[in-house]
């Protein structure tokens, strides 16, 4: 929280206005217990590979019909209260339906394209003959 003239607490009025350590929960000065984990270091690229999100495991084309979204954000979610209807918009598609084929497959489908709407993370999508998205990899 920042300090005004008449010494009261106003709060910060998004979150780019906080600093490092505020953002991670610590008071000024404090440092973390652990260190961060995960992926930080910057990896040389290879000549002539470009960077993709595709799953390696996907081969090389998939299946007749199947087209891989690599690298695309999802802008928006929508659904109504009907059973299996749910629609993600990817920004170099447009509106694309999730696949119906299960209860569980479409709320498990929704929260990950939910999650990558949140995150604005580019994320991989399988898309297959019935124009539905049956895979996403956020």
């Amino acid at each position: 929280m920042t300090q005004s003239a008449g010494n009261q607490p106003q709060q910060p009025a998004r979150p780019t206005d906080l600093t490092v350590p505020q953002k991670a929960g610590l008071s000024a000065g404090a440092r973390p217990a652990v260190a961060p984990t995960g992926s930080t270091k910057t990896l040389p690229a290879k000549a002539g590979a470009a960077p993709t999100l595709r799953p390696q495991s996907a081969g090389s084309g998939g299946g007749a019909g199947t087209k891989w979204l690599s690298s695309v954000h999802i802008t928006a979610i929508w659904s109504i209260n009907q059973d299996r209807n749910a629609w993600v918009y990817v920004d170099t598609t447009g509106w694309v339906k999730l696949s119906n084929a299960s209860d569980s497959g479409i709320v498990t489908l929704t929260l990950l394209a939910t999650l990558a709407r949140l995150s604005g993370e580019a994320v991989s999508c399988r898309q297959e003959s019935d124009s539905m998205i049956h895979e996403i990899y956020a």
